[in-house]
């Protein structure tokens, strides 16, 4: 259920945005993006590891992710948005409220 949720946050965020963004699980499967053709497809920069607790933006050389707020210790989701300048980061740490914030409601 959470990837059609987090599908429905993006359609909402897709004229708004001007970059690829959306979610990866633990693993970096995209689960959900405004680019259709990449869900389903594994984020080869995406590393777990990378997360180091913290609630901290990760940046690689072609994105910026942001981790999603879980009840557990661990990471479930990540949002992510194409690029690596600082408006890269805003957009992936706002999309990143926006899902928190569609999760928690649902969840409710």
């Amino acid at each position: 259920m959470s990837s059609k949720l987090f599908q429905n946050v993006i359609i909402q965020m897709k004229d708004a945005v001007d970059r690829t963004i959306g979610v990866v699980d633990e693993q970096g499967f995209v689960v959900a993006s405004n680019e259709l053709a990449i869900i389903g497809s594994r984020l080869d920069d995406f590393h777990l590891y990378d997360f180091d607790g913290e609630n901290s933006a990760v940046i690689t050389e072609n994105r910026v992710y942001c981790p999603l707020s879980s009840d557990s210790t661990k990471l479930d989701f990540a949002a992510f948005a194409e690029g690596t300048d600082p408006l890269t980061k805003t957009i992936c740490a706002v999309s990143a409220v926006a899902f928190n914030e569609a999760k928690s409601n649902y969840e409710e």
